[in-house]
C-alpha cells in the first residue's frame, strides 16, 4: 500500500512538472519562405531546462527531418537557411521540442518556394531624347541583375555599330554608373548628329539591352564675338568668362547596434556642394534593399551649401542590406567632377547576434 502511494506521488509530481513547461513558436508565421534564403525560427520556452531540437514536419505532424539539435532553450531565434530536408513547392511546419520530452511547440503552416533569379540588363541613361555636347562627360547608367559574365558598352548610330565604348568589365549588381566622354569610342570619335543609342551586352553575346530611344550628339558651342568696338569687346569678354561649376557629393550615415528584423534603423543623407559655383535644384535617388528606390528633391545649393534628409527603415529578413545613394542620377547638372556622385554602404540586420556596433559616416569625396 505504501509503495502504491509513492508511485502515485511520483507520477503526479512529473505530470505537474511537464504540465508547467511550455514552448510557443512564433516564427515562421506562415506565408512563403524562399529556398536558399535565411529566416529566423523564434520561440519562447517557459519552464524548460533541457536543450531543444528543431524539426521540420508536415502540416499533419509527420516528421520530415532535423533542422538543428542541442540548442539551449533560451537561444531563440535560430537563423535557418531554407534547404534540405525541405523541398520547394511543399507545405511544412517547424516543431521545437525539449529533448527530455517536457514540452514542444509548432509554427504556423508555411510553403517553401523556389524562385529562380532572373538575369537581365537594362540601360537606364540615356533613355532617349537627350542632347549631349560632343566631348562633354555624361553618365551611362544601367541596372544589372544576376550577371556573372563581363560586359561591353557599344555605341550605335542608326542601328549600326559605331564602335566599342568600354570593353570587358564587370557590370556589378543593381544600379551602376560609368562616365563617358560623349562621342568617344575605341579608335575614334563620333560626329554630331541624331540616331545614337547605347547598347550593353555580355561579351559572349548571349544577352543585350539598348537605350529605349535615340539621343542626339551636338557640336561644341562656339562663341563668336561681336564687332570689336570697345563696348562690344567688354560685353564679349564678359560672355566668355565661365561660371564656376558646382561639385555635388553625397554623405551617408547611421550608427548603433545591429537592428533585429522589423526594428527601425534611421538612415541619414547629406548632399553637399563642395564646388565654387552654385548648383541648381535637383534630386537624389536612394536605394534601400527591401524597400526599392526613392527620389528625393534637393533645393538650390550655394557653394559650400548642404542639404540634409533622413528616414527610418526596417526589414523582414536578416542579413546584409545594401543602401545606395546617387545624387543627380540623370546627369542634368554640369559639375567640375562627375565621378563622385554615388556612395554605397551595408546595414546588417541581426539573425540573433548581439553586441556588434555598426557605424557609417562617410562622404563620396572621401573614397
Amino acid at each position: 500500500m505504501k509503495k502504491t502511494w509513492i508511485l502515485v506521488f511520483l507520477v503526479g509530481f512529473f505530470a505537474a512538472t511537464v504540465h508547467g513547461a511550455t514552448i510557443t513558436v512564433s516564427q515562421p508565421a506562415g506565408s512563403s519562405l524562399i529556398m536558399g534564403s535565411t529566416y529566423p525560427i523564434a520561440w519562447a520556452a517557459n519552464g524548460v531546462t533541457a536543450n531543444v531540437r528543431i524539426n521540420l514536419i508536415k502540416p499533419g505532424g509527420a516528421l520530415v527531418g532535423l533542422i538543428v539539435g542541442n540548442q539551449p532553450p533560451g537561444s531563440s531565434p535560430y537563423s535557418w537557411t531554407v534547404g534540405a530536408p525541405a523541398v520547394a513547392g511543399e507545405q511544412y511546419r517547424v516543431r521545437v521540442a525539449a529533448s527530455d520530452g517536457s514540452a514542444m511547440g509548432e509554427s504556423a503552416i508555411f510553403t517553401v518556394m523556389d524562385i529562380p533569379q532572373i538575369s537581365g540588363l537594362t540601360i537606364q541613361v540615356p533613355d532617349g531624347g537627350e542632347s549631349w555636347e560632343l566631348g562633354s562627360t555624361k553618365k551611362i547608367q544601367w541596372l544589372a541583375t544576376n550577371i556573372q559574365t563581363n560586359c561591353r558598352l557599344v555605341l550605335l548610330k542608326d542601328g549600326a555599330v559605331k564602335g566599342t565604348m568600354r570593353d570587358s568589365f564587370a557590370p556589378g549588381h543593381g544600379e551602376n554608373i560609368w562616365n563617358w566622354v560623349v562621342g568617344s569610342y575605341q579608335g575614334g570619335m563620333a560626329s554630331a548628329g541624331g540616331g545614337y543609342k547605347v547598347r550593353m551586352e555580355l561579351i559572349d553575346g548571349s544577352y543585350r539591352s539598348e537605350s529605349v530611344a535615340p539621343f542626339t550628339i551636338v557640336d561644341h558651342v562656339v562663341f563668336v564675338p561681336e564687332p570689336m568696338v570697345f563696348a562690344t569687346k567688354v560685353k564679349a569678354e564678359a560672355k566668355l568668362m565661365p561660371f564656376p561649376p558646382p561639385d555635388l557629393v553625397v554623405c551617408l550615415a547611421w550608427s548603433g547596434k545591429m537592428p533585429y528584423i522589423y526594428q527601425d534603423r534611421r538612415v541619414s543623407v547629406r548632399i553637399k556642394n563642395v564646388g565654387p559655383g552654385n548648383a541648381p535644384a535637383g534630386n537624389f535617388k536612394i536605394y534601400v534593399e527591401g524597400h526599392g528606390d526613392q527620389i528625393v528633391q534637393v533645393p538650390v545649393l550655394a557653394a559650400k551649401g548642404e542639404y540634409s534628409w533622413s528616414k527610418k527603415y526596417d526589414w523582414k529578413t536578416c542579413g546584409h542590406k545594401t543602401v545606395r545613394v546617387t545624387v543627380d542620377p540623370g546627369g542634368l547638372i554640369t559639375e567640375s567632377r562627375e565621378n563622385n556622385n554615388m556612395l554605397e554602404g551595408s546595414i546588417k540586420v541581426s539573425c540573433g547576434e548581439t553586441g556588434y556596433l555598426l557605424q557609417m559616416d562617410r562622404c563620396s569625396d572621401q573614397n
